[in-house]
């Protein structure tokens, strides 16, 4: 019985042990990035697009092909109303898209102001105000 009396207590230490360990590692070893400001999204507008379109032509067939409101027309008939909502709506998307603003006024509103007040303290700091 007296070997097995250490093993506890060496157990206890290792496991502290390891704990300063791994918090020194993830306070120090792995710290965030920094962040840096992007222009845009990126490649995300042209993924998110994609996703609204594939959504309009699912959506679209999901009415068109599960739903009672058609299970009286023939099937040719469901395509070519498939086809024919399909385009229109999707036409009605590229027209919206067009038509609405990116950014509304007050966001353009702030970065103008950003903009100004660095260039008001770029100037002052280059003129030696300081």
């Amino acid at each position: 019985m007296l070997p097995a009396a250490p093993s506890p207590v060496l157990a206890l230490a290792n496991n502290v042990l390891e704990l300063h360990v791994d918090s020194i590692k993830l306070c120090f070893g792995f710290r965030r990035p920094f962040p840096y400001p992007g222009e845009n999204i990126g490649q995300w507008e042209l993924f998110m697009n994609m996703q609204s379109s594939i959504s309009v032509v699912t959506n679209i067939a999901i009415i068109i092909f599960t739903t009672d409101l058609f299970s009286e027309w023939r099937e040719w008939e469901k395509w070519a109303l498939f086809v024919v909502s399909e385009h229109a709506l999707l036409l009605i998307k590229i027209m919206v898209q067009a038509v609405v603003d990116d950014s509304p006024q007050w966001v353009l509103d702030l970065q103008d102001r950003h903009s100004l007040m660095v260039n008001n303290v770029s100037a002052l700091v280059d003129s030696d105000w300081f």
